[in-house]
């Protein structure tokens, strides 16, 4: 007995779980209607007995409040449980027996039970709050068992009893989607339009209002199916950049492209079965303007023109055009009206049309200066086309009836276009046209502007050549109509004209004989080749035209040729001309100049090129050719400078010296020193370049070089001219005491040149404390090499004072001898301490070593010094104790300073000084360093 109460309390549970968690509902793939897509309640798979528990609670407790959950969760199960079934079946069929797999779905496989459990929950609790759940499922579960009609139903009963269940929206767009596809419009449009109050709301929202449209369109109620598509586009295309974007591209989404195109789709069809334009402009001036509705007018006007009504689609486009003069689209419908009555062979409505795109969205225009780039690169095409069109329409109309209208608009349509396009590609061709209008019309001066420019301003084309000789035929025309001056003024146009024609045409064989007379005009305006060319075509006339001509052409011919760089030619020519001279003409001269220049040229040319053998060549035929041009003395030297790249020293030296001996006032003889010093050097007369050199520096006074300085010591050093040598680089030091290397290197020379010499040990080392010294003052300027050199000049230094102190012996008198040899020991530890000072590695271990052995030295003299006279044994013995204390910390301070040495290899420095420190350590010390072990030692530290 207490079995039930449990069951019951294990039940009611489960129920109030399954109340805790209501169906999420997904939305249908329009415009038709699939079950496979349908909402589903969220299920919870359960136990197979849990169908026997809620059995058997229906059975123990049939009059409990609870009950009406429990059918409703049966009901769930049995259909969850016939679903999971048929999936097993139809996977189990991709593998096996599908006919027998067939059969068993249709013996195991129902959907009644479910259905008879929710009709049952129906009609028993009628006020039961989740019914309008339990009709959803139902309608469900009848659209899987196949019966339409019953779904239908219990979707009719949910719509109409519960308006305010979450299910209210779907129901009524699966209602509208049964009705549609039953073609029952009126209940579809019923059932959709029930769903717009929701708005946004409802997920159903944009396929509802998308459907509601197509219905409305259905049953022929065009503006309220335009509404809803209207409402439908203002969702998607809410602001210009949007609806503009529509025009150039898709959207990312195919589905929802697809609901706009249909959108735009029934909308066109809808004002196309109206009254197109008009009923397009009615209501958008009733319901408001769309940022999208330049697409509704070209959708409306292509079908009418698809369907060939060419009027009505010119007033589609026409009608947007009016109300929005400034759209970016406008011009587009402008160009379509024009291209409708172009292939309508509407002419002169094409032309209007045509006339209006250029007068509305011209260069000019306002719609041009309120536009960006992009949209008038698109508009550009256009307005050429139409401007070209234009005026050869007028142009061909005045050619049939000269009308004076005709002309005038003719010529306007060309000066546009050209004011617009004026180097575009078709613009010479446009150019010409409007030059063959102007002439066929009488307007010779302009026409002339106009062939001109067509045949010069436009690079190469067809008409060029055309167009250049037109102006030249009106030009001859013209002449003979003038007076006197006003002839001569007109011919020099002509002759430019003409020379401008054979300039720009050298093969046009139409070129009058006007060109003979202008070779030298040519030359004058620098134009140099043309001037060539036209002189030789005076020539080609023949020997029979007179001399004079022919020497003035071809002087002509030189001197252009001469400025193009072209030497030889000019040279030639220069030759053919002065033979054309009498032998005592005064321009004789002045040609033979003139081929001295040339050939000069041809040597400058051939040096820039590296070809140095041509150009000494060619400076050298100067003497040859016009051995009394002012440009020989020129061509001497540069002939010399050839050599001396070319390394020919004896060439250029006898060059040289012809040059400073016939040319002794030449401005270039300041530069024959100099070549003639760097020639001997490379020679190998070190004297004689020295001597240049020299004379070079005496010359330069205060600008002299100092490299030049320098070059000239070393000269004569290499020259075994020490003296010299000396004297420049003193000399080096009075002008150039900076910077300090430099200084320095040549202070280090005249030291070594002094030690060499060996008679004036005091000049040595006088250099040396004079290096000392620079260094010291140098400062910020002193760098490694002038340390370096100073720490040897001071190492040089100390040398004499170590020998002094050495010496010295310890004799009688002793106290005297004592005195002196510490007094040298000082000098001499001091001079070697100042070299070490420097920090060079290679002078600090040879001054370590000296001092090191200066105490060594001392302290030994000490102990070999001579003995006073008179003492016994005893006081001998005593004597020797006191002089081994005196001489003790000599030798230790001897070991301490070897020891310092020889530590120095722990820094990567080792040399025969150190070597000799340890060398004198292992005598000093030989407990310690006379040992294998510890020289092995020693010498690994040095590796």
């Amino acid at each position: 007995m207490r079995a039930v109460p449990l069951l019951f309390l294990l039940l009611a549970t489960w129920l109030l779980g399954g109340c805790a968690a209501p169906p999420v509902k997904k939305e249908i793939t329009i415009p038709t209607f699939n079950i496979a897509e349908t909402t589903r309640i969220k299920k919870t798979i359960y136990l197979d007995s849990a169908k026997e528990y809620y059995r058997a609670y229906l059975a123990l407790a049939p009059n409990h409040a609870s009950r009406p959950d429990a059918l409703r969760r049966l009901a769930d199960m049995k259909l969850e449980a016939t679903e999971k079934r048929l999936a097993e079946i139809e996977e189990q069929s991709e593998h096996g027996d599908r006919e027998a797999l067939k059969r068993e779905q249709n013996s195991t496989a129902s959907y009644d039970e479910a259905i008879a459990l929710y009709e049952e929950l129906l009609t028993a609790y009628p006020h039961y709050p989740l019914n309008d759940l339990v009709l959803y499922q139902l309608a469900r579960v009848y659209d899987l068992n196949g019966e339409q009609e019953r779904s239908l139903a219990a979707l009719d009963r949910l719509a109409e009893n519960y308006r305010d269940s979450r299910y209210f929206d779907e129901a009524q767009f699966r209602r509208g989607e049964a009705f549609f596809l039953r073609q029952r419009y009126s209940e579809a449009e019923a059932a959709y339009g029930a769903i717009l109050p929701l708005g946004q709301l409802s997920p159903y929202y944009q396929k509802a209002l998308y459907k509601h449209g197509w219905s409305l369109y259905k049953l022929e109620r065009y503006d309220d199916a335009i509404a809803s598509f209207v409402r439908l586009l203002d969702l998607n295309l809410f602001d210009q950049e949007t609806a503009l974007m529509l025009s150039d591209s898709s959207l990312a989404d195919p589905a929802a492209q697809k609901l706009l195109d249909d959108a735009f789709l029934a909308i066109k069809l809808s004002f196309a079965y109206q009254k197109g334009a008009s009923s397009i402009s009615r209501y958008f001036a009733q319901h408001g303007q769309r940022p999208y509705e330049f697409k509704i007018y070209q959708l409306v006007g292509d079908f009418f023109l698809q369907q060939e009504r060419v009027n009505d689609a010119a007033d589609v486009y026409d009608t947007f055009i009016k109300l929005y003069p400034d759209h970016i689209h406008a011009p587009i419908f402008q160009a379509k009206i024009a291209d409708v009555y172009q292939d309508a062979r509407f002419t002169n409505l094409h032309i209007d049309a045509k006339r209006a795109f250029v007068t509305q969205y011209d260069i000019d225009s306002t719609y041009w200066n309120m536009r960006n780039r992009s949209v008038r690169s698109r508009i550009l095409p256009e307005l050429r086309a139409s401007a070209e069109s234009l005026a050869r329409h007028y142009h061909a109309e005045f050619q049939r009836n000269r009308s004076s209208n005709a002309f005038d608009e003719a010529l306007s349509w060309y000066r546009l276009y050209l004011r617009n396009f004026p180097y575009g590609p078709a613009s010479a061709a446009i150019n010409f046209l409007m030059a063959e209008l102007l002439s066929e019309n009488g307007e010779q001066m302009a026409a002339i502007e106009a062939y001109h420019k067509t045949a010069y301003d436009y690079g190469e084309h067809d008409k060029a050549a055309e167009a250049g000789y037109g102006a030249l035929l009106i030009y001859k025309a013209l002449a003979s109509t003038f007076g006197e001056i006003s002839q001569r003024e007109w011919a020099e146009n002509y002759v430019e004209q003409a020379l401008h024609f054979s300039k720009n045409f050298p093969y046009d064989k139409r070129i009058p004989a006007i060109l003979t007379d202008t070779a030298e005009k040519l030359f004058e305006l620098n134009d140099y080749p043309q001037a060539v060319a036209t002189a030789q075509m005076l020539l080609e006339l023949g020997s029979d035209t007179d001399a004079t001509l022919r020497r003035t052409a071809w002087t002509v011919i030189a001197h252009s040729q001469f400025e193009l760089a072209q030497y030889p030619e000019a040279e030639a020519s220069y030759q053919n001309a002065l033979a054309l001279f009498a032998d005592n003409h005064a321009l004789r001269g002045e040609i033979t100049e003139r081929i001295a220049a040339s050939i000069y040229k041809q040597g400058e040319k051939a040096r820039r090129q590296g070809d140095m053998h041509t150009a000494i060549a060619h400076f050298s035929r100067i003497a040859q050719i016009t051995p009394k041009s002012a440009l020989l003395a020129t061509a001497i030297y540069d002939a010399a400078a050839a050599h001396i790249v070319l390394k020919e020293w004896p060439q250029a030296i006898d060059l040289l010296q012809t040059f400073r001996n016939n040319f002794p006032g030449h401005a270039l003889q300041k530069d024959v020193t100099g070549k003639l010093a760097v020639v001997y050097m490379e020679s190998g007369k070190l004297l004689e370049a020295a001597v240049e050199f020299e004379s070079m520096i005496a010359a330069a006074g205060q600008k002299i070089e100092k490299e030049a300085v320098w070059l000239t010591a070393e000269l004569y050093d290499k020259a075994a001219r020490a003296d010299s040598a000396v004297a420049v680089y003193k000399r080096y030091l009075d002008y150039f005491p900076h910077p300090l290397g430099q200084a320095m290197e040549a202070r280090q020379r005249i030291a070594t040149y002094y030690k060499k010499g060996g008679s004036n040990i005091g000049n040595y080392h006088f250099w040396l404390r004079e290096m000392i010294a620079a260094n010291e003052q140098a400062d910020m300027e002193r760098t490694e090499r002038t340390q370096y050199l100073a720490a040897n000049a001071a190492l040089e230094l100390a040398a004499p004072a170590y020998d002094d102190f050495i010496s010295v012996a310890l004799i009688r008198p002793l106290q005297e001898n004592l005195r002196r040899k510490k007094q040298l020991m000082k000098v001499a530890l001091d001079a070697y301490a100042k070299a070490a000072s420097y920090n060079v590695a290679e002078v600090s271990t040879v001054a370590t070593f000296h001092i090191a052995e200066a105490y060594n030295s001392f302290g030994r003299s000490l102990m070999e010094s001579e003995r006073p006279t008179g003492l016994n044994d005893e006081e001998l013995e005593q004597y020797d104790f006191l002089l081994e204390e005196q001489a003790y910390p000599f030798e230790e301070k001897s070991i301490e300073t070897h020891e310092r040495n020889v530590l120095q290899t722990m820094f990567g420095i080792y040399d025969a000084w150190i070597k000799k420190s340890y060398q004198a350590l292992t005598k000093l010390l030989p407990a310690r360093y006379d040992k294998p072990e510890k020289s092995a030692l020693y010498f690994s530290a040095i590796n």
